[in-house]
């Protein structure tokens, strides 16, 4: 993690801003149904999903950094209310081993890809 260690050092260091802005964002472009977030180990801090679903739907996140297949068991799992959002934060971050996917789902405890009817903002590093 030499990004945090340096913006770190920058900011004790006095300087206006440091060069790398932590932790990193994410935001969706348009409605969609899932997003590889991040490859690899990262930290999650947080997402904010908005479901423009008439019907309410389940935010999921995994543990990869590929899409898994219908009827992988999500990492972390919340539901969404019909056409309203959802926002979690996690201090300190969470671990990701692999990677960090999010998606939508129609089904709770296992993955069942929504259609394109999210949009997603991630913090992570």
């Amino acid at each position: 993690m030499d990004y945090i260690e340096e913006a770190i050092r920058q900011l004790l260091a006095g300087d206006n801003a440091p060069d790398v802005f932590l932790p990193f964002n994410y935001s969706s472009n348009g409605a969609e149904t899932s997003h590889v977030v991040s490859t690899g180990p990262s930290y999650l801090f947080g997402f904010t999903a908005s479901n423009a679903n008439a019907a309410a739907r389940f935010i999921q996140v995994f543990d990869t950094d590929k899409a898994p297949t219908a009827g992988a068991v999500p990492t972390v799992v919340v539901s969404c209310a019909a056409t309203s959002d959802k926002e979690l934060l996690w201090v300190p971050p969470r671990r990701m081993e692999r990677g960090i996917f999010i998606c939508g789902s129609t089904t709770q405890n296992t993955l069942t890809l929504a259609g394109a009817d999210f949009l997603f903002d991630v913090q992570y590093v």
